[in-house]
């Protein structure tokens, strides 16, 4: 998976480097103790730097750079961990001959030190100086600095891989349970428009009419997170009109809905399976049932209840076995709503009870 990189992010991550090394630069200056009268204080300056100091903080900027873009990514990532070791082997040795080649090149460029008093390669005396170890636990830190930085890095890109890969499988899961909903639904729409049409009515028609208009607004809200609440609800009340066509008498249908809904958007459908159900399990030929369709808007919160009696499946029925619509509807609620919603499904006294809250802010 290729990340995309924002611009503006990598100019202030440079910016950012470039005020980090400045202030690291020029720190030592604020501390550097008064020239001493008695030596050779005409000692070379580059931007105000003693040359010195300029060449030992270009070495050290080279080895950051050098170890976060070539060797972490090209040796150590690639467990190739001879090469790396020998690559950060001879940067140390290059940190400790340093402090000798300056004053070599100050010597040879700028005549301040005899390259006899130096000593090319040997510390004066044939002692290890104080400056050079001081310096090999410099580079120490910056390399060590680098490495830190090229994990830390590796860790925030794993890290937004995993979450554009979950985004990504989120996405997908949504897709297929809403893919699930839609057959379910035109599958129980066209079955009552086959009974419909086995009874010879004259509604079968306007039903079937009724039936392309919802799939029309099916397909063309299938790639939208959200909807106005409005067409949701019209959408519902243009589903529980298409049901009453093949109800009898002994079927009474209660919807009812309160509340403003024009400031608010809801995912599609989402409420649509348990509406479909009591319809599905709700309905009887030879007894009178009742269905009760409820949904109120208060305070930024929706509440719907659908409750139904129980004719098609035995009345012990738990929420769970209710049918794989209302489990894939539940999945739906966890990834879209997470815990801002509360679903409460019950029996009771031979009845089928649906409780729903959804905050819709």
């Amino acid at each position: 998976m290729k990340l995309q990189h924002n611009p503006r992010s990598t100019i202030t991550v440079w910016i950012i480097h470039v005020l980090c090394w400045l202030f690291f630069f020029t720190l030592p200056l604020l501390f550097r103790p008064e020239p001493n009268p008695n030596h050779n204080n005409n000692l070379p300056e580059w931007l105000g730097i003693p040359f010195p100091m300029f060449f030992n903080n270009l070495f050290l900027l080279l080895a950051f750079y050098a170890n976060l873009l070539w060797a972490m990514p090209h040796f150590f990532k690639k467990d190739r961990w001879f090469l790396y070791a020998a690559i950060t082997l001879v940067f140390l040795l290059f940190s400790y001959w340093i402090h000798p080649l300056t004053r070599a090149l100050e010597s040879i460029f700028f005549d301040t030190v005899g390259l006899g008093e130096m000593g090319l390669g040997r510390p004066p005396e044939g002692r290890f100086e104080f400056r050079q170890f001081s310096f090999l636990y410099t580079f120490a830190m910056i390399w060590s600095l680098s490495m830190v930085y090229y994990l830390l890095q590796q860790l925030q890109r794993s890290k937004k891989e995993s979450q554009e890969i979950r985004a990504t499988a989120l996405q997908s899961e949504l897709f297929y349970l809403k893919a699930q909903i839609h057959p379910h639904f035109i599958y129980n729409t066209l079955n009552n428009i086959y009974l419909l049409s086995l009874k010879k009515s004259d509604k079968a028609p306007q039903a079937l009419l009724q039936l392309s208009n919802l799939m029309r607004r099916l397909t063309a809200e299938s790639n939208q997170e959200k909807i106005a609440l409005t067409e949701e609800v019209s959408f519902l009340m243009d589903y529980v009109e298409l049901q009453k066509m093949r109800l009898t008498g002994k079927t009474t249908v209660q919807f009812e809905v309160s509340g403003n809904m024009e400031a608010y958007s809801i995912a599609p459908r989402i409420l649509m399976p348990y509406i479909e159900n009591a319809f599905k399990y709700g309905v009887s030929g030879h007894k009178a049932s009742n269905i009760v369709l409820l949904l109120e808007i208060e305070h930024d919160q929706l509440h719907l209840l659908c409750q139904n009696h129980i004719f098609r499946i035995p009345s012990d029925l738990s929420a769970r076995s209710a049918g794989t619509g209302l489990e894939n509807n539940r999945r739906r609620l966890d990834l879209l709503y997470k815990n801002n919603y509360r679903l409460n499904i019950e029996t009771k006294n031979e009845s089928y009870v649906v409780n729903l809250q959804l905050n819709l802010i």
